[in-house]
């Protein structure tokens, strides 16, 4: 490493090189961050005043990343999977942290997407529900939690915030229903909710994001992501 080098981005691309050469990084791990890089790209470029070909390309390339990236983290009951109108009648989707994305809202985007397949769905209020036990469980109903937390530079440790009232949104029975967790930006909330029998990972939370895991979860695509970092955080329970 030089001395002449004063500027934080050469600094840190030097690091980089350091350890590529000495193996603690290596080129998959790079290309991996590269195609979050660019996947991100193709997210602001959508908003740009560019032309409808630059626009359309842009979104084609989003999309594709989606479908790639997706990762099935965690799947303990198979026999869930995938979502048909042979084994659910109705799915209740439970909204956790901000709903408003580009291009709509997550509950909206995800009801349409499902109702569309001929599932009833529900929203979940928390706050129109009471504490109750597991015996009144609908046995042909599946719960889908789509969480979208997402990280700022200011704000580098992003945690799920439960319902105020009784924690009401939690997942509570898990050995009584069957259940879907997904987390749409934060890659980490595994640590959150560690006894999910079903966690997936979208990275980017955005329309075609929703629409693209939910088809999946349908059966009209195969999960093929292959988790960048540790999405069990390390801990064992998350992997029970």
């Amino acid at each position: 490493m030089t001395e002449h080098c004063l500027d934080g981005q050469c600094l840190q691309r030097q690091l980089m090189m350091e350890a590529l050469r000495d193996g603690r990084l290596t080129e998959e791990r790079l290309d991996e961050a590269v195609t979050r890089i660019l996947a991100m790209k193709a997210k602001v470029c959508a908003k740009l005043p560019y032309t409808e070909v630059t626009r359309e390309t842009s979104a084609d390339w989003h999309r594709e990343c989606v479908e790639k990236s997706a990762t099935l983290v965690k799947n303990l009951t198979p026999e869930w999977l995938p979502v048909t109108r042979e084994h659910y009648d109705s799915i209740r989707l439970i909204v956790l942290g901000n709903d408003v994305i580009p291009g709509g809202t997550v509950s909206g985007i995800a009801k349409n997407v499902l109702e569309s397949h001929g599932f009833a769905t529900e929203l979940y209020d928390p706050y129109q529900d009471e504490l109750h036990g597991s015996g009144d469980l609908p046995t042909r109903r599946l719960t889908v939690y789509l969480a979208n937390y997402e990280h700022a530079s200011n704000q580098t440790t992003v945690r799920i915030e439960w319902c105020r009232k009784h924690a009401l949104d939690t997942p509570r029975f898990l050995n009584e229903e069957p259940s879907v967790f997904i987390s749409l930006a934060n890659p980490y909330l595994l640590q959150d909710v560690p006894r999910v029998k079903v966690y997936i990972n979208a990275y980017t939370a955005t329309a075609d994001s929703v629409r693209i895991v939910l088809e999946k979860l349908l059966g009209k695509g195969e999960f093929t992501g292959v988790s960048p970092v540790d999405a069990f955080c390390g801990l064992p329970d998350t992997r029970i």
